[in-house]
């Protein structure tokens, strides 16, 4: 009961205020990281740490489980976190700024890169959605013998 209570407290007033404000700027920190990930400057030894600290993330082995209820979630937290300031300290202080300007101005890769496949993505999409009935049959045949094929 005093731990759930604790964990109540934690959730409240000024520390729920500034979670939200947290998460509104995440957008910004996937910005950062892309370019920071895409720039041939920055360390490669950087880069994999930070690439194993993902794959560690999305993994479903971990040190405490997720299913356990906040707990599961502190130790992702933690290695990420621990993983950020190693990879920032590796980052050279120039590039850094350098994409963290890009960033706030909406001039970085991530911008260019997302704008570039929205602008090709929604031809695809339009093209799908005019063609999905010939799309559907054509392939949804072909879909059904597969699976019939399977399941023999």
């Amino acid at each position: 009961m005093p731990f759930d209570r604790t964990l109540r407290g934690l959730l409240t007033g000024k520390s729920r205020l500034q979670l939200l404000k947290l998460a509104a700027q995440l957008p910004t920190y996937v910005k950062l990281l892309w370019g920071l990930l895409k720039d041939p400057r920055v360390p490669a030894p950087g880069k994999a740490l930070l690439a194993a600290a993902l794959a560690y993330l999305i993994s479903p082995i971990d040190l405490i489980p997720d299913f356990i209820p906040v707990i599961g979630q502190i130790d992702d937290m933690v290695v990420f976190m621990t993983v950020w300031k190693a990879f920032r300290s590796m980052c050279p202080e120039a590039i850094w700024e350098e994409h963290l300007r890009l960033v706030k101005t909406g001039e970085s890769d991530f911008d260019r890169d997302f704008a570039w496949l929205k602008k090709h993505a929604s031809g695809l999409v339009d093209y799908v959605d005019r063609n999905q009935e010939r799309i559907l049959r054509k392939y949804g045949k072909k879909l059904e013998g597969e699976g019939q094929k399977r399941l023999r």
